[in-house]
């Protein structure tokens, strides 16, 4: 009894006969005891479920969209070759808007009019600016200005400047390495002011002819617009121009707003950039380039086309493989008298000339044994004579000779003593003949 009475009121001793009775009936339900509110449903939604197998949808090319990272797959063309890449939101075009502190509605169009296609690797050694080659086609941006929706590029007074910079068209995954968010690869010169042009239609052009890429890979050039406001009017609705006053004067003085302003950005399509020995050349300038050359920008025009041709190699590859063009002339050439009547037959007779006064390779054998040992006994005749003689110097008509030296010839020795005189013989004198008997 009294552990019972020390018993809080929750843990109260249970009435039997409640609960005999209780049974009889049946156990209450569990929305007596949660309430009106609780719903089998949603406890359903809390207990774990087993995943559900993903069913792809019937996927029709040409009209059903993937999707990577939340972003569409498109397939790009590049130099021929097909390539599947992430489509960004603000490829080729984009526009953004803002308001003056006057309550109007300024909208900026950015277009890429022409995309780059294809670049040659140029290095990142010390000698890589000798042999750099731009982008091919040149890009080109166009910008439209509309004030409440009305067309006010060329009376729009501003600073406009657009800024290049290169990123990757196919990113690689993230990994626990920390990467540079710019790649250090685009070479030339990276910025560029409006042009405003009448053709090919009336607005404002940014044109780089001067851009390269130090490694190949695939990549995209993303374009950022910088204005600067010039004009009390034209200020955003919430950074409006300081003004301070003048020494002396009551007169305030505007000045100048605080920095230029970021105000949109537009990517390029993916173009490739080749290494020096797969770059396929360059192509003939497009019209637009042309275009925009005649009314006075500096672009680079080539008339005609330089594809480089490759013949097949048989060989080896690489550097081991024969070249096909010889750079200089070779050594074993003869320098010929170029003149304006030699032709090509004029050459060939010259060298069949040539061949046929050439002598036989016994005589010029023997014409050189023959000097040889002229110049030997005329070396031999000079040591007895004077032993410091210097030996005539070779010919270029022949090799030069053996070194000979021979050794001093011992003089013979000659006895002072008189040598005995030889006596003549004595003729003996000539007998008379006997007289023959008569």
């Amino acid at each position: 009894m009294d552990s019972a009475q020390n018993l809080p009121e929750k843990l109260s001793p249970v009435d039997t006969s409640t609960t005999t009775r209780d049974s009889d009936q049946g156990l209450p339900a569990l929305k007596d005891y949660l309430g009106h509110e609780f719903d089998i449903n949603n406890l359903r939604q809390i207990l774990p479920q087993k995943p559900r197998p993903f069913i792809p949808g019937l996927f029709v090319p040409g009209i059903s969209v993937l999707y990577l990272d939340g972003l569409p797959i498109r397939t790009y063309n590049i130099c021929g070759i097909s390539y599947n890449m992430q489509q960004p939101p603000n490829e080729t075009r984009s526009s953004v808007s803002r308001f003056t502190i006057d309550r109007r509605c300024i909208k900026y169009s950015l277009e890429v009019v022409q995309q780059p296609e294809k670049a040659r690797a140029c290095g990142s050694g010390p000698r890589s600016s000798n042999d750099r080659r731009p982008v091919d086609p040149p890009p080109v941006v166009e910008l439209k200005v509309f004030i409440n929706d009305v067309d006010t590029t060329m009376q729009y007074d501003a600073t406009f400047m657009l800024y290049a910079s290169l990123e990757v068209a196919r990113p690689i995954a993230g990994g626990k390495m920390h990467v540079p968010p710019a790649i250090p690869v685009l070479a030339g010169v990276t910025i560029a002011s409006a042009a405003y042009l009448e053709k090919p239609k009336r607005a404002a052009y940014f044109i780089f002819p001067d851009l390269s890429v130090r490694h190949e890979g695939w990549y995209r050039l993303r374009f950022s617009l910088f204005e600067g406001v010039k004009h009390d009017q034209d200020a955003d609705i919430g950074k409006p121009f300081n003004r301070t006053e003048r020494d002396g004067d009551n007169l305030t003085a505007p000045v100048r707003h605080e920095g230029v302003f970021n105000r949109m950005e537009v990517l390029s399509t993916p173009f490739q950039v080749y290494s020096a020995k797969k770059f396929p050349g360059l192509n003939q300038s497009t019209a637009l380039s042309m275009m925009v050359a005649d009314q006075g920008c500096r672009v680079r025009i080539r008339r005609d086309v330089r594809q480089r041709k490759r013949r097949q190699k048989s060989g080896g590859e690489g550097d081991d493989a024969p070249s096909s063009y010889q750079g200089t002339p070779q050594p074993t050439y003869r320098n010929l008298d170029h003149s304006r009547s030699v032709s090509r037959n004029s050459i060939g007779t010259q060298h069949e000339n040539e061949l046929q006064n050439r002598d036989p390779a016994e005589a010029l054998w023997a014409r050189q044994d023959a000097a040889m040992r002229a110049r030997l006994l005329a070396s031999n005749h000079s040591s007895i004579a004077a032993p410091s003689a210097v030996l005539p110097s070779p010919t270029t008509s022949m090799p030069p000779p053996p070194v000979y030296n021979p050794a001093p010839a011992r003089r013979p020795s000659f006895d002072n003593r008189p040598k005995p005189m030889l006596t003549m013989p004595i003729p003996r004198p000539s007998q008379p003949s006997s007289a023959l008997p008569n």
